[in-house]
């Protein structure tokens, strides 16, 4: 049995909100006011904790105080537990696979000074008052938990229950050799109090106590000193558990507290097994966070459910993304296969190269894709100098590969295309298409498109959309053509005829607005846009562009070279065409890719921070030159777009 489905009107933030869970381990993520902690005070209000903690709903429980509050749980039963369903038969209903459900709520109305509540199960319409909330009661573990407070000796101790709960203390009272222990040492307590030494005390104490009773009550006050009654709960109560250092920090006693309580949930199971955990990561180290996760897969994921919340990159980089559920902007979005647009091999390749750095994209208020290490450094360096800080407006840069966009932009993209995750993402990528490349394309004439329809009994006009398109190569006309037909696979021989097509040249312009449009339709979808150079690549386009002196210095700073004038840069340059340009400020094969046959001298990455501290230390001309200059636009479009307008820029006109 565990929480499938959680429901919540009109509770704090969320107007309306339906949160779906599975089995074993739940993390909600999310920045802080994501609404994480709403939801698990939600399920621990309805439901009650083993610590039978009391919520006492109030005003700012309302999301408007005017109207009824509810929150809905619905349980479901796992194959193999239906003997479950009889303790609730009383009020199990069927959902559409004819699969037993057991649905619980809570409605709470403010009525003039008091606050009414109701807590019921089953058919809606049948309002049926639910007397077994102990069955469903969760333990609850919270954030910045007092460990030193929960660890010490008293009346219901977490050691206490623990000890209760196991199968050598379910003996009688009188049957466990505690009681004997402790008849035995509060009879050597007499005993010291009888001989001369104690007993000077023990009268001293009556003689006082007698002074101040009375003489008349002085018979019904006789003291005894005992160390503690011997019966088996009090002296349960009574027991500290302590480690063999004499003073422990924060993070070690909050990591005793949760093993006991963890311990406890696991000996005491009712019949929901459900443990919530607020902000695991609360006083533990990283290394700590990740062997607490891992306790938790190993020992409890099988037999029990966990919900957890967490803002911590380790943990949301450490865990399978199908466990995590992402809270943002007053709704949730769970990551599992059911529910985004990722493939079984997207789930594979994320859990091998999420890492902590990438996973700040769970906690973002916009995302930039880039396929760099010179992007990387020198995209927030520009933001910075246009005056749009990705810190301040909570924007992630995540560094990737080009041909894992798709795998880490589609974390955003819902399988129901209705459900939109509200975060702009920005991706930047290069079209790499030299002036001397290859730009050979398959055109789908008129006269092809007839060969296609008559051979394989297709309608005429059935791919006259295609007429006059090129393609870059074989399998994206063969993917149009199964697009229009609906087809899994294309009928034989036609795949032969697209592969005889010829290939013919288009200028060079053609053939990247074609790749443009092709990496467009690839990636572009819902929140994600697509922002592409205009040339070759980053540092090709910024030594055409206006930007080629501070990039000319960048380079001579990482050879150890003394950076030249403005006014030498130009004498230089002047009258040089943009190839003689580039060819100039590479000439010592900086960049692999403009001859691979040799190595490169020079990190991309130190070039790369040489010209961010450059661009900086020049703000104001800097500033000027990115808000005009063409080669930059697609960069300051990518950072407008995950932060805000730029309402005024820079003229075209040179200063």
């Amino acid at each position: 049995m565990f929480l499938s489905k959680l429901k919540l009107k009109n509770f704090r933030k969320y107007e309306n909100l339906e949160v779906s869970f599975k089995d074993g381990l739940n993390v909600l993520i999310g920045e802080n006011d994501s609404g994480k902690t709403t939801i698990i005070d939600a399920i621990r209000i309805l439901l009650g904790t083993q610590s039978h903690e009391y919520y006492y709903i109030d005003e700012k429980d309302f999301n408007n105080p005017n109207e009824e509050m509810e929150i809905e749980c619905t349980f479901s039963f796992k194959d193999n537990s239906y003997s479950k369903v009889a303790k609730f038969l009383e009020w199990i209903t069927f959902n559409d696979e004819k699969k037993p459900e057991l649905i619980v709520r809570l409605k709470a109305i403010k009525k003039e000074l008091k606050i009414k509540r109701t807590i019921t199960a089953g058919e809606i319409d049948l309002d049926t008052r639910f007397d077994l909330l102990d069955e469903l009661r969760v333990t609850y573990l919270k954030p910045l938990r007092d460990a030193n407070n929960e660890l010490i000796a008293g009346r219901s101790s977490r050691l206490s229950q623990i000890l209760k709960s196991h199968e050598l203390f379910y003996k009688k009272e009188n049957e466990h050799p505690f009681i004997e222990f402790a008849k035995e040492f509060n009879e050597n307590i007499n005993k010291y109090f009888s001989d001369d030494e104690g007993k000077l005390i023990l009268s001293n104490i009556n003689k006082h106590l007698g002074e101040f009773l009375g003489k008349e009550k002085k018979e019904d006050y006789e003291t005894n000193i005992n160390i503690t009654e011997d019966k088996l709960d009090t002296i349960l109560n009574s027991l500290n558990l302590s480690l063999s250092k004499n003073k422990l920090g924060l993070g070690t006693l909050n990591q005793l507290y949760m093993s006991l309580e963890l311990l406890l949930f696991e000996i005491d199971k009712n019949t929901l097994n459900l443990c919530l955990i607020e902000e695991l990561e609360a006083h533990l180290h990283p290394q700590a966070q990740l062997r607490t996760i891992k306790y938790l897969q190993n020992n409890f994921e099988k037999n029990s459910q966990i919900i957890l919340t967490t803002h911590s990159v380790n943990l949301a980089s450490s865990l399978k993304l199908e466990n995590l559920i992402l809270c943002k902007n007053k709704n949730v979005y769970p990551l599992g296969k059911d529910y985004t647009q990722l493939e079984e091999e997207n789930y594979i390749f994320l859990e091998m190269f999420l890492d902590a750095t990438k996973a700040n994209l769970f906690f973002a208020k916009g995302v930039i894709f880039v396929e760099g290490s010179a992007e990387n450094l020198l995209v927030p360096a520009i933001a910075e100098i246009i005056e749009r800080p990705l810190d301040k407006y909570g924007v992630s840069i995540v560094n990737v590969s080009s041909t894992a966009f798709n795998s880490y932009s589609k974390i955003f993209l819902r399988k129901n295309e209705d459900e939109i995750i509200d975060i702009p993402i920005a991706i930047i990528t290069d079209l790499d298409i030299k002036d001397n490349s290859e730009t050979k394309v398959i055109k789908l004439t008129e006269e092809r498109i007839r060969e296609i329809e008559d051979n394989f009994e297709y309608g005429k006009g059935t791919f006259i959309s295609l007429k006059d398109k090129f393609y870059l190569n074989v399998y994206d006309l063969k993917k149009d053509i199964r697009k229009i037909k609906n087809l899994k696979k294309l009928p034989d021989g036609l795949g032969e005829i697209i592969e005889n097509f010829s290939m013919e040249e288009i200028v060079i312009e053609e053939y990247r607005d074609l790749i443009r449009k092709r990496k467009t339709e690839d990636y572009e979808n819902g929140k994600i846009k697509v922002f592409i150079n205009l040339c070759q690549t980053l540092e090709y386009d910024l030594a055409i562009g206006e930007l080629a002196y501070y990039l000319y210095n960048a380079i001579l700073l990482s050879k150890n070279e003394e950076e030249i004038s403005k006014e030498k840069f130009e004498e230089e340059f002047e009258s040089k065409s943009e190839k003689e340009k580039v060819k100039e400020i590479f000439k010592d094969n900086f960049y692999t890719n403009y001859d691979e046959n040799k190595k490169s001298k020079l990190s991309k990455a130190e070039v790369a921070l040489n010209l961010s501290h450059l661009l900086k230390e020049n703000i104001e001309e800097t500033r000027k030159i990115l808000l005009r200059d063409r080669y930059c636009e697609y960069i300051i479009k990518a950072i407008e777009y995950v932060t805000e307008p730029i309402t005024t820029k820079g003229s075209n006109e040179n200063d």
